[in-house]
């Protein structure tokens, strides 16, 4: 897995500066005194990573991101950040798109993700 791109101040300036890309998955959070990034939340894009990340300005510190050529590979990596990362504030496990059936990469047996139905 290629590393996330950051960290990078959360202002419209930075994020509208370098994010070109519309589908990715990102970790939401600060860097600390020991020059690690600590992830609050995280999340993707599934068509415009820009609007999602600026949604947060004035919430979080900074951001860390990857672009990405498939919804299904922003999923994946959403999930692998969430298990990977423990952000304090997604409490939940990331939601497939609407109409997919794939699995989490991470999760097995009982704590795989159920069919969507809606």
């Amino acid at each position: 897995m290629k590393p996330l791109r950051g960290p990078f101040p959360l202002n419209y300036d930075v994020v509208n500066r370098e994010v070109v890309a519309s589908v990715g998955a990102f970790a939401l959070g600060y860097t600390a005194s020991d020059g690690r990034f600590h992830a609050n939340k995280v999340g993707r894009s599934d068509g415009d990573l820009r609007q999602s990340l600026t949604r947060s300005i004035g919430y979080e510190r900074e951001f860390k991101y990857l672009p990405l050529a498939s919804t299904r590979e922003a999923f994946e990596l959403e999930c692998h950040l969430f298990h990977s990362l423990a952000p304090l504030k997604t409490r939940s496990h990331p939601n497939r798109p609407r109409n997919a059936n794939w699995n989490c990469p991470t999760c097995t047996g009982a704590h795989r993700l159920k069919p969507r139905t809606h």
